[in-house]
């Protein structure tokens, strides 16, 4: 199993934030994870690459996609 972690996110704390300003951040989020696994997965050898080489999120839609 290889494990890693990537830099923090930096995030403001909103109160009550818009759809627009989740959508941005699950957006940052979602580029981060796929960057981490793209520089990470030949960790993994030739072999996992060459089947499995794609990162896929179940629901890697924003939040507003979801609600409508």
């Amino acid at each position: 199993m290889v494990v890693v972690l990537g830099a923090p996110l930096n995030v403001e704390q909103v109160e009550n934030p818009t759809p627009d300003q989740i959508d941005q951040l699950h957006r940052r989020y979602v580029e981060a994870l796929t960057a981490l696994f793209d520089r990470h997965k030949g960790r993994m050898g030739e072999e996992w690459v060459a089947r499995r080489g794609t990162l896929y999120l179940e629901d890697g839609r924003p939040a507003s996609a979801i609600r409508e």
